[in-house]
């Protein structure tokens, strides 16, 4: 077996001193030079984009006008107690409070 070097340890450890290798040559090239890899300019990359949360993409819809739209609540359970006409009425949405409106619409950046 033949001992490492200081040096040797160290690109080892590395990753052939930080993805550069010495050519045949004598100089230094990439790997990606190496192994012939296309590398896109980072103006060709796609860009960093912003997540939407899960739960508030199936739960809100964005109207036309800019107010957001949620189901009524108090229609899962105990719907024996409940009138006829005010089972028909939680049917129908409801619209999220305008001074909640912010945190949804912050919650959902491409609606």
């Amino acid at each position: 077996m033949i001992p490492m070097t200081t040096h040797s340890m160290m690109t080892a450890f590395r990753g052939s001193s930080m993805g550069l290798r010495k050519s045949s040559r004598g100089g230094m090239e990439s790997l990606a030079q190496r192994f012939e890899i296309d590398i896109l300019p980072r103006s060709v990359m796609a860009k960093i984009k912003m997540k939407s949360n899960s739960s508030a993409k199936k739960r809100f819809k964005l109207t036309a006008n800019g107010r957001v739209k949620r189901k009524a609540a108090y229609l899962r359970h105990n719907l024996g107690a409940k009138s006829s006409s005010a089972k028909r009425k939680l049917r129908r949405g409801a619209y999220v409070s305008k001074t909640q409106e912010h945190q949804i619409k912050a919650m959902l950046p491409y609606a």
